[in-house]
């Protein structure tokens, strides 16, 4: 017992630094909004800062360092702030957060440039001596610093909760448009709260330095462990950050007394992982209609004369250049097939992962223990690496179904430091510094090892970077890469479609995997001694940024990311001029990617792309592109059968609800409402903002739990169903806001509404793409809407008319027997009106059950066959469209005055 209450006043030390390095992520993050993972790289910076003007008392006293060291690292966050996240005040969280990975890149690399990445250890300086506290000895330093600490969050809470910059940056975080129409800028407190967060991350860093030693990326690896106690905190208490660093810094040094220390520093990541799942949930709320901008999505066009070309061209170069040309050639093709694993998983799917180079080098590990330990040949050892890589990275998506966005990249993040720690820096697993044997690599009996045959080993990569090219290109245009397209720009759209949201996730992380583990596979064969140094959080990091600078959404995005890659071909080439280009090309990366995120949010690539076709426009006239396999779409599949509603007997019951109510907490949104839904007629639901109607259809199609009642759908009881599941047996519905893809094309909408749904798509897809093939009775149902000269331009680029009707149009792709519209009239003018009108009566007449949610209630009359009317949850109002308009209670509680109730009846009846 003793030996614990030892070991546990010691962890106070780095508890306490934990707490501070928390306090700074809540800091920024209450201030300014934005998930700051450069916060360990600010402390860094002023750590470095300090020594620097102290140097073990050579230069400037202990005292005054420590303050000037303090307001350096605050200086550096005031100016990240100013340069990086102002100009992206206007921008999503997710855009901020990428920002801030650019500021980790060009502080952290330029501390690499001036000091080298080696760790530099230091004698304890700082308050030494010690104190007895029942019978056990702990550091003065411990024992102030917790003072410290406690003091720090009783003043930064008061802060933040009594003063005005407080007031302010609350109101900020929570709803910036309504404060910026107040006049209320954002400019002083996140200048404030990062200057904050920069001092206490370099007072922070200051403390561990005898511990952790002056190292450009140990503190920027140890501000995990402080943003999983801001996590906790929810990155709005001080009092429970403070409180959970200084748990995980106790827990860390008496555990690390009986377990192996690379396991017991994992706890911070796993806190991440655990609480991030817990908290989250399976599909985004109604609430939550930030939709991020992520980078521009390519069409998966595959040009092969451009193909074979560069294909050619880079095996040349192999065969006629020298042998460190080949090791350029080499090192660019290998990351360049993890660029393509960040194209199919943040550029296609939308999910932003941080474990690429954890993954890769896990599949090292796998390949290099395979070949040594077990005698496995090259290709068996590979193929064993990539299927270790694709069963990891499907662990690693598994937060990615209950969690996105920010909280994604930060349990991804941690889910890699864990790997880095735990496997890769386990000497028993690696070898330590002298790495793993591994034999010769040979490819049905052709030599490829690359100490002796560099030329040959090259080329086998080129050939493996077009394959795995092709595929992923072939993936983004089938049906499997329309549902990556799908959960990205919508997860809500592509549950209500049927698209298993979950499925998507883990079959983007599997193949994104599976690529980068072949490219670790590789990495293991480069030498006869495997290493796996290079394998860090940093370097994908790096990656992430080139594939966003480049163009994340597209293929030529991946490849230029192991193109640009350090000791790739761009820098050899740059390297035959400027010796140091190399070990600049994090502070370049980082500070273009910032400029890209304010400037080209999309990517280089697609900007000049764009730029390119406007010149060629005005140039030449339009033709079409024959040198691209899969430009064609305009298939029509002929044999797919009419719509299941028509098999519905007129007036048949369809849907039955019975006492239905809906509660958002203590809130009764919907209270005992009962109706059913017939084959072919129009049930009209109508009132007031607040009555419940959408919280209906939310409680039909599976979006919101049903508190108390019954819904029977085609005979079956559906409570409890998930949107998927009720999507595919025919619930459908549209969205008030939408909710389309807006980065796919019309035509891409309703394929991915219709397309069957099979699991073995994931992988056949990327030999067998497929085309886009819309059954007969959807494009006689386009045409009618008026859709079909859209078909082929991106949901983006419609006006808003137009949009609302491909929303009807996707619904119908799904081949349903009940759609609920909600809001289809909202913004359409008289003309769109009268088209919808007509939609809507021939969607009743095709024999679907139509429950049309509506505040124009002149359409909901003209088409319904019955009405209900919703107040405040109950209903006031159940009959034909003349009875409910004259409803006293409808006239008193919804329509207003008498005089417009019977004006609006009149023109709804006479229409």
């Amino acid at each position: 017992m003793h030996h614990v209450w030892q070991f546990g006043l010691i962890g106070l030390l780095s508890g306490s630094a934990y707490a501070l390095l928390a306090f700074g992520v809540v800091a920024v993050y209450r201030g300014s909004g934005v998930l700051n993972l450069a916060q360990g790289a600010l402390g860094m910076a002023g750590t470095y800062a300090f020594w620097e003007l102290y140097d073990a008392g050579e230069r400037l006293s202990l005292w005054l360092a420590i303050p000037l060291g303090i307001v350096f690292g605050s200086a550096l966050g005031v100016v990240a702030f100013i340069l990086a996240i102002y100009p992206l005040r206007r921008s999503t969280e997710l855009a901020r957060l990428i920002a801030t990975l650019g500021v980790l890149l060009v502080v952290q690399g330029f501390a690499v440039v001036h000091y080298g990445a080696e760790t530099r250890f230091v004698t304890p300086f700082l308050l030494p001596g010690s104190y007895e506290i029942l019978g056990a000895v702990v550091p003065r330093l411990a024992i102030v610093l917790l003072v410290i600490t406690t003091v720090l969050a009783i003043g930064l809470s008061a802060l933040f909760r009594w003063t005005r910059l407080g007031l302010t940056a609350t109101a900020l975080r929570e709803n910036p448009l309504a404060v910026a129409m107040i006049g209320v800028s954002p400019y002083p407190s996140g200048m404030i709260s990062w200057g904050l967060g920069g001092a206490l991350g370099a007072g922070a860093g200051i403390v561990l330095l005898s511990i952790t030693g002056l190292s450009p990326s140990r503190l920027t690896t140890l501000m995990i462990t402080g943003l999983a106690a801001a996590l906790l905190a929810r990155f709005h208490s001080f009092a429970v950050a403070g409180a959970t660093g200084v748990v995980i810094g106790v827990l860390q040094s008496i555990l690390e007394t009986r377990y192996d220390a690379s396991l017991v520093r994992s706890i911070p990541f796993l806190v991440i992982v655990i609480a991030l799942v817990i908290g989250g949930q399976s599909l985004p709320g109604r609430a939550s209609v930030e939709i991020p901008r992520l980078p521009g999505l390519g069409t998966g066009r595959i040009r092969p004369i451009v193909v074979f070309l560069a294909t050619a061209a880079a095996v040349f170069g192999a065969f006629t250049l020298s042998s460190t040309w080949s090791e350029a050639i080499i090192t660019s093709s290998l990351f360049a097939i993890i660029g393509l694993s960040i194209v199919v998983v943040t550029g296609n799917a939308g999910q932003v992962s941080l474990a690429p180079m954890a993954i890769a080098g896990f599949a090292s590990l796998i390949t290099a223990r395979a070949a040594s330990s077990w005698g496995a040949p090259f290709l068996v050892s590979i193929v064993a690496g990539v299927a270790a890589a694709v069963l990891l990275g499907v662990l690693l998506g598994i937060p990615s179904v209950r969690v996105r966005g920010l909280n994604l990249a930060v349990a991804t993040i941690g889910l890699s430091l864990a790997v880095e720690t735990t496997l890769l820096g386990s000497k028993s697993l690696t070898g330590g510094v002298d790495g793993i044997s591994v034999p010769q690599a040979s490819f049905f009996g052709i030599d490829l090892e690359p100490g002796r045959h560099p030329d040959r080993f090259a080329a086998f990569c080129v050939i493996l970077l077009s394959i795995a090219s092709i595929g992923v290109a072939n993936v983004r245009r089938s049906r499997s890469g329309r549902r990556y397209a799908a959960v990205r720009a919508n997860e809500r759209g592509a549950a209500a479609l049927g698209i298993s949201v979950a499925g998507a996730k883990l079959g983007a992380f599997a193949l994104s995997s599976g690529l980068a583990g072949l490219a670790g596979a590789l990495f293991t064969y480069r030498t006869r001694f495997a290493v796996f140094s290079q394998f860090t959080v940093f370097n994908s990091v790096f990656g992430i940024g080139l594939a966003i600078i480049s163009g994340a959404g597209m293929v030529i995005g991946g490849v230029v990311v192991g193109f640009a890659w350090a000791g790739g071909v761009f820098s050899h080439f740059l390297g035959r001029y400027t010796e140091s280009i190399e070990s600049w090309l994090a502070v370049i990366s980082g500070a273009v990617l910032i400029q890209v995120l304010i400037m080209h949010p999309e990517g280089l690539v697609p900007a000049l792309s764009r730029g390119l076709r406007r010149v060629k426009g005005r140039l030449t006239a339009p033709a079409s592109d024959s040198a691209a396999i899969g430009a064609s779409t305009d298939a029509v599949d002929e044999s797919r059968p009419s719509m299941r509603a028509s098999t519905q007997m007129d007036g048949d019951v369809v849907l039955e609800t019975r006492n239905l109510s809906v509660h958002y907490g203590h809130i009764v949104a919907v209270d005992d409402i009962s109706f059913d839904l017939h084959a072919g007629r129009v049930l009209g639901l109508i009132g007031p903002n607040g009555a419940g109607k959408t919280s209906v259809v939310d409680a039909l199609s599976g979006f919101a739990n049903v508190a108390g009642g019954t819904v029977t759908f085609d005979g079956a009881d559906v409570v409890g169903r998930r949107p998927v599941g009720l999507a595919r047996v025919g619930l459908t519905r549209t969205f008030q806001n939408l909710e389309l893809f807006e980065d796919l094309s019309v035509r891409e909408n309703l394929a991915a509404a219709v397309e069957p749904r099979d699991r073995w798509a994931y992988l056949t897809n990327l030999v067998l793409p497929g085309r886009v093939r819309l059954p007969l009775w959807l494009v006689d149902a386009v045409a009618d809407l008026g859709l079909t000269d859209y078909l082929d331009i991106k949901v983006s680029e419609l006006p808003q008319g137009t949009r609302r009707m491909v929303a009807i149009a996707r619904a119908i792709a799904t081949d349903p027997l009940v759609v609920c519209l909600d809001e289809p009239a909202a913004g359409l003018n008289e003309a769109e009106r009268r088209v919808l009108m007509r939609a809507v009566r021939g969607l009743a007449d095709a024999g679907i059950a139509v429950l049309l949610i509506e505040h124009n209630v002149d359409v909901v009359a003209t088409v319904s066959d019955v009405i209900i009317v919703l107040d405040f949850g109950h209903v006031i109002a159940h009959g034909s469209s003349d009875d409910v308009l004259k409803d006293p209670a409808v006239r008193s509680a919804y329509l207003g005055s008498s005089a417009a109730v019977a004006r609006v009846s009149e023109e709804a009846l006479e229409s």
